[in-house]
């Protein structure tokens, strides 16, 4: 028997089961950098995300509850450039996404566009469809312990302070239009629509919308508020470019670790 073929198979085999244990290490990351991420987010986000009432210390900052939206959380807050001092990337793009793509190895979006039209700030031909691989990562990687501790305060305590109307906001709309039997409707007019010339998502979801959810109405921030129709749009968008059930399943997991209560009484309903 000729043994050279198998052990250039055999070396083919450990040296692809070793490129594959450092890609895959390469994904994850480390408690220290999740840490320096989180924490930066309380030392270098902007106060006028947040409203002046109930404000807690955190990090030697004080914040209030949280009004703005994704783009608030990923660069306001200080994720990108933050990822980008743990990869060592130099982009002077403010708005560019890569230092997450090069830290998390995984593309955001499988397809080009106006990126942030994702979450449907402006007027765009097409829905970029969000990476479901990318998905995986933020909720194995950035989603921290409820008892974990940013300062003096644990996620949990953090939650409860600054970022409970933007959780219960994504909940409460996704189970408006779950339980009103829209998402299927809506999710058809919208790709129909989007397509005239004179399209505008904000307008054509205050259209719809303009009434719903009332509670959150009401913005404390000096920043654009996230609002009901925003969060309305996300879960349309994302019926459309085919995550919103793996983000849906991912964020249930987080509101059952963060809002439990809360959260299980709203699906009763």
């Amino acid at each position: 028997m000729n043994k050279k073929p198998v052990f250039l198979l055999i070396t083919l085999l450990i040296t692809f089961a070793s490129a594959a244990a450092i890609f895959a290490a390469a994904k994850n990351l480390t408690p220290e950098n999740r840490h320096r991420i989180l924490a930066a987010w309380f030392t270098k986000g902007n106060d006028f995300m947040t409203g002046k009432e109930n404000r807690i210390k955190i990090m030697g900052k004080s914040h209030g509850i949280y009004y703005s939206g994704f783009k608030g959380l990923i660069l306001y807050g200080g994720v990108t450039g933050t990822a980008a001092k743990i990869t060592g990337t130099n982009s002077r793009d403010f708005y560019s996404l890569a230092p997450l793509e090069i830290l998390s190895r995984q593309k955001v979006f499988l397809n080009s566009g106006p990126v942030w039209d994702t979450w449907g700030n402006q007027r765009a031909p097409k829905i970029n469809r969000v990476n479901p691989a990318f998905i995986s990562w933020v909720f194995h990687n950035m989603v921290p312990y409820p008892k974990q501790r940013i300062g003096r305060h644990t996620c949990h305590e953090i939650y409860q302070k600054v970022f409970v109307r933007f959780a219960r906001l994504l909940a409460d709309s996704y189970f408006h239009l779950e339980k009103n039997n829209l998402l299927t409707k809506m999710r058809y007019a919208y790709e129909s629509d989007m397509k005239e010339s004179r399209f505008e998502a904000l307008t054509w979801l205050n259209e719809r919308f303009g009434h719903t959810l009332k509670a959150y109405r009401t913005c404390g921030g000096e920043a654009s508020c996230f609002t009901p129709d925003m969060a309305l749009g996300f879960w349309i968008r994302r019926s459309i470019d085919g995550t919103r059930h793996q983000l849906w399943e991912g964020f249930s997991d987080f509101m059952m670790r963060y809002d439990h209560h809360w959260f299980s009484q709203r699906k009763a309903q």
